[in-house]
C-alpha cells in the first residue's frame, strides 16, 4: 500500500486522476446535450465547457494543496516510520531533515544527541550552524564546517527524496579529530624568518671600538628570544641571521607587534648612543621550505625598502608591517648607486623603448628625476618618453626651462597617448613613487611587464607586478639625489645640460626645504655634482616663485586652524570650489605651519570634489608617514600626503585624530623607551 501510495498520491498523480474523472463525465455530459441539436442546447455545451474548464482548473489547486501536505507528511512518516524504527535512530552518525526554508523537520537520536537539547524540532538550521539550507546546498559535495560547542562538524546536504524536491537531507560528520590533527600538524610546521642588522656599517664607521660588543649583544639578545620559543637562529654573514621556529608562534609575534625589535632598538653604542637597530621578514605562505624561504626573503626587502627597524609579515590574505620608528640614517657609501647605475644602463640598452612617469600632481623632485632618467637614456640610445600631463599649470616653468633642448620637443606624452608606446620590449621607469594609487598613470604600469622603481618614499605594500630592478632608499633626502649618483657614475662629462640639472637642483631643494631637512653628506655630494655640471641655484630658486592667485589660495587655509596634542597642527578648507590648485597650496601651506613654535608636525585637509586631501610635514620628530600610511597613504619620514574617497570631512578629521592618537600613545613608546 505504501509503495502504491508513493507513486500515486502525490500532487502530480492526483491531477492526473483528477482530470481522468472529469473527462470521463464531461464526455457523457456533452454527447447527452449534444445530441438534442437545438441551439439553447448548443449555449449549453458551451456554457458547460467553460464550466467544466473552471471546475478543473479550481480542483487542481484544492487537491494539490490538500495532497501535497499529505504526501508531505507521508514523507515525514516514511522517515519516522520505516527508517526511525531501525536504522533511521540508531545511525552513530547525525542527520537532519528541513523543509525549504531551513526549518528542521525530522532528526535522529544522534543529532538530538549533538545538540544536546529537546527544543530542536522548528528550529532553524540557520540558529544552529550560522548558515542556511540555501548556502549548504550551494557548497555541494564539499559541505560546510560547523562548530558546535568543542566539536567541529562537516555538514552535507541533499535532497531528501525524488518524491520530496522542497525536503532536504542534511548529515554531520563529526572531524573534530581531524580538525585538531591538521591543526597540530600547520602548528608545527617550520617557518623562516630572515633577520638583518640595518646600520651596521654605519655604526662601524663611527664607533669602531664599541661596535664589537654591541654586536655581541645583538647575538646574545637574538638566541635568547629564539631559546624562549625553542626556534634555531644562526648568522651566516656578519650581520644577517636565519631563524626556524614553528608556525604556532607567529601569531604571538604579531600579538606582542615584534617587541624583539625594541630590544635590539634599546641597545647604545658609543658615546653618542647611537641604536642598533635590525629588520625582520618572514611569510607562512607556501607548502614547501624553498617557498617559505623565498616569501620570507620578499618580506624582508619590503622591510628594507621601508627604512628598516621593522617587522614584515607575508600572509595568504595581506602583509603586515610593525615597527618603523626610527627615522632610517642616510647610508655613507655609495656601492649601490654604482651597482644600480651598471644594472639600470645594461636594462635600458636591451629595451626597445622607455617610458618614465613619475606621481600624480609631479613635484620639483618628481619631474626632476624624470628628466636624469630620460637623459640616461638619450645617452643610451634608446628612445623614451615621460607620461605627464603638459596642461598642468603648475609645471609650465619647467617646461619652459627644457623649451630651449630640442630632445625635449616629443618628450611628453600624455597617459592615453603612452598607450600606443608600448610593446613586450618597453621598459618602464617609475620614479619618485612606489604606491600604484598615486601613478600618473596606472593603466600604463598594468600593461607594461618591466618595471624599474627608483625613489625615496617608503614602500607601501609588495609590488603588484615583480620590477626586474628596484632602488628604494627611503634614508635619502630625494630621488634627485639618488638620480644624481647615478648619474654621476654614468654620464660622461657634459652630457647632463644645465636646464636639467636646474630641474635636479630644485627637486632636491624642495624635498629638502633648502637644505634644513633629511639632509646628509650623500645630499650636499648629489648637489655638489649637479652645481659641477651647471646647475645654478638662482636658476632653480625662480621655479619656487608663486603667483598672486596661488598666495592667494594659502590664506583659504588660515581660516580654521588647531592645535592638536600640544605639538600638532591641523588646518581645514573645506571650500566648495577647491581644485588640484588648492591641493599644492595645501603642501606649501603644511611646510608653513611648521615654522610656529613648539609645533612638530602640520597636517593640512582640503575638501576636492568627493575627495579629501590631506598633506602632512614633520620636523623629523613625528613619523607622519605612519600616521598617513593607516589612512592608505604614504610617503616619507617628514613629508607624507594621502587622499580618501567618498569620505566628508569630518569624517576624515576624526579617522585622522584617531590614527595620530594612535602613534603617539602607542607606536612612539618605543621612541621614549630609547630616551630612557
Amino acid at each position: 500500500m505504501k509503495k502504491a501510495q508513493g507513486k500515486l498520491f502525490t500532487p502530480s498523480g492526483m491531477k492526473l486522476l483528477t482530470s481522468m474523472l472529469f473527462s470521463v463525465i464531461f464526455f457523457f455530459i456533452l454527447s447527452a446535450v449534444s445530441g438534442s441539436g437545438d441551439t439553447k442546447n448548443r449555449y449549453a455545451v458551451i456554457f458547460v465547457t467553460v464550466l467544466y474548464l473552471l471546475c478543473t482548473f479550481l480542483t487542481h489547486i484544492i487537491i494539490s494543496y490538500v495532497f501535497y501536505r499529505k504526501y508531505e507528511n507521508d514523507v515525514e512518516r516514511h522517515f519516522s516510520d520505516d527508517i526511525g524504527a531501525g536504522l533511521y535512530n540508531n545511525l552513530s552518525v547525525p542527520f537532519a531533515v528541513c523543509d525549504q526554508h531551513g526549518i528542521i523537520k525530522l532528526y535522529n537520536k544522534a543529532f538530538a544527541r549533538m545538540l544536546d537539547t529537546a527544543e530542536i524540532k522548528t528550529k532553524k538550521l540557520s540558529a544552529v550552524t550560522g548558515f542556511g539550507i540555501d548556502k549548504l546546498m550551494q557548497s555541494g559535495n564539499d559541505g560546510i564546517k560547523a562548530t558546535l560547542s568543542d566539536s567541529i562538524y562537516l555538514v552535507k546536504g541533499s535532497i531528501a527524496s525524488p518524491n520530496a524536491p522542497n525536503l532536504f537531507l542534511t548529515v554531520w560528520y563529526d572531524v573534530t579529530d581531524l580538525e585538531e590533527l591538521r591543526r597540530t600538524q600547520r602548528d608545527n610546521d617550520a617557518l623562516v624568518a630572515l633577520i638583518v642588522i640595518d646600520n651596521i656599517e654605519e655604526l662601524l664607521r663611527i664607533e669602531q671600538e664599541n661596535f664589537g660588543n654591541a654586536a655581541a649583544e645583538v647575538d646574545s639578545i637574538l638566541i635568547q628570544w629564539a631559546a624562549s620559543f625553542n626556534g634555531v637562529i644562526k648568522r651566516y654573514e656578519s650581520n644577517k641571521y636565519i631563524l626556524i621556529y614553528r608556525s604556532k608562534y607567529l601569531s604571538e609575534f604579531i600579538e606582542n607587534k615584534f617587541e624583539i625589535l625594541e630590544k635590539i632598538r634599546s641597545i647604545k653604542v658609543g658615546v653618542n648612543m647611537l641604536s642598533l637597530t635590525v629588520s625582520i621578514g618572514t611569510s607562512d605562505i607556501g607548502s614547501t621550505f624553498q617557498e617559505r624561504e623565498r616569501n620570507a626573503q620578499s618580506a624582508l626587502e619590503v622591510a628594507l625598502g621601508r627604512g628598516g627597524d621593522q617587522a614584515v609579515v607575508k600572509t595568504e590574505s595581506n602583509v603586515l608591517f610593525f615597527g618603523g620608528i626610527v627615522k632610517g640614517s642616510q647610508k655613507r657609501s655609495t656601492v649601490m648607486s654604482r651597482t644600480i647605475a651598471q644594472a639600470l644602463m645594461s636594462i635600458i640598452a636591451k629595451s626597445k623603448n622607455v617610458l618614465i612617469m613619475g606621481h600624480r600632481n609631479p613635484d620639483f623632485d618628481s619631474i626632476g628625476a624624470c628628466v636624469g632618467v630620460a637623459r640616461l637614456c638619450m645617452f643610451c640610445g634608446i628612445k623614451c618618453n615621460i607620461v605627464i600631463d603638459r596642461n598642468n599649470k603648475n609645471l609650465q616653468k619647467c617646461f619652459e626651462m627644457l623649451s630651449s633642448l630640442p630632445a625635449y620637443d616629443d618628450m611628453f606624452v600624455s597617459a592615453y597617448d603612452a598607450q600606443d608606446y608600448i610593446s613586450s620590449s618597453t621598459l618602464l621607469i617609475i620614479t619618485d613613487v612606489n604606491n600604484p594609487t598615486q601613478f600618473e598613470a596606472p593603466d600604463v604600469a598594468k600593461n607594461v611587464s618591466r618595471i624599474v622603481y627608483i625613489d625615496h618614499h617608503r614602500i607601501t605594500n609588495e609590488f603588484e607586478v615583480s620590477p626586474i630592478l628596484y632602488y628604494i632608499e627611503p634614508s635619502a633626502s630625494s630621488t634627485c639625489e639618488l638620480i644624481a649618483e647615478i648619474l654621476e657614475y654614468s654620464l660622461p662629462v657634459g652630457k647632463l645640460t644645465m636646464q636639467e640639472a636646474n630641474l635636479m637642483y630644485a627637486g632636491i631643494l624642495l624635498d629638502t626645504k633648502r637644505f634644513s631637512l633629511n639632509t646628509g653628506t650623500r645630499t650636499f655630494t648629489s648637489a655638489n655634482y649637479l652645481r659641477s655640471v651647471g646647475a645654478n641655484p638662482m636658476a632653480s630658486q625662480e621655479l619656487f616663485k608663486t603667483s598672486l592667485d596661488e598666495l592667494l589660495r594659502e590664506t583659504r587655509f588660515q581660516k580654521q586652524i588647531k592645535v592638536y596634542r600640544e605639538k600638532i597642527i591641523i588646518s581645514l578648507n573645506n571650500e566648495k570650489d577647491n581644485t588640484m590648485a588648492d591641493s599644492i597650496a595645501a603642501a606649501k601651506f603644511a611646510d608653513k605651519l611648521l615654522t610656529i613654535d613648539n609645533i612638530e608636525a602640520s597636517f593640512v585637509l582640503l575638501q576636492i570634489d568627493n575627495n579629501v586631501r590631506i598633506s602632512a610635514r614633520s620636523t623629523g620628530k613625528i613619523n607622519v608617514q605612519i600616521i598617513l600610511e593607516r589612512l592608505k597613504g604614504g610617503g616619507h619620514y617628514d613629508a607624507a600626503a594621502t587622499m580618501l574617497s567618498d569620505i566628508p570631512l569630518e569624517n576624515a578629521m576624526i579617522m585622522l585624530k584617531e590614527s595620530i592618537d594612535r602613534y603617539l600613545d602607542v607606536d612612539s613608546k618605543a621612541q621614549d623607551n630609547d630616551k630612557d
